[in-house]
C-alpha cells in the first residue's frame, strides 16, 4: 500500500463510470464492485469491503467526492 506522500500515478477506476454519474460506487483494483443512490446503502451492501474506496460520480465533468 502506498504512504501518503507518493503520488497515485494510476488511475484508480478503470471501469467506464459513465454508467453510474450521480451514484455512488465502491471500487476495488480498478473496477466497480457495487452501486448505490447513497453511500449508507453501498456500505451496507454484502459485496462491499471495508477497505473498498467509495466515491460520489458527478452527474457532470467535475469535482470528486472519495471517502
Amino acid at each position: 500500500m502506498a504512504s501518503t506522500r507518493e503520488i497515485q500515478r494510476e488511475p484508480i477506476v478503470t471501469d467506464d463510470l459513465s454508467i453510474y454519474r450521480g451514484s455512488w460506487v465502491a471500487v476495488r483494483d480498478g473496477q466497480v464492485v457495487a452501486d448505490a443512490i447513497d453511500p449508507v446503502e453501498l456500505r451496507d451492501k454484502p459485496e462491499v469491503r471495508e477497505d473498498d474506496v467509495i466515491f460520489l460520480v458527478p452527474t457532470e465533468s467535475g469535482k470528486t467526492l472519495m471517502l
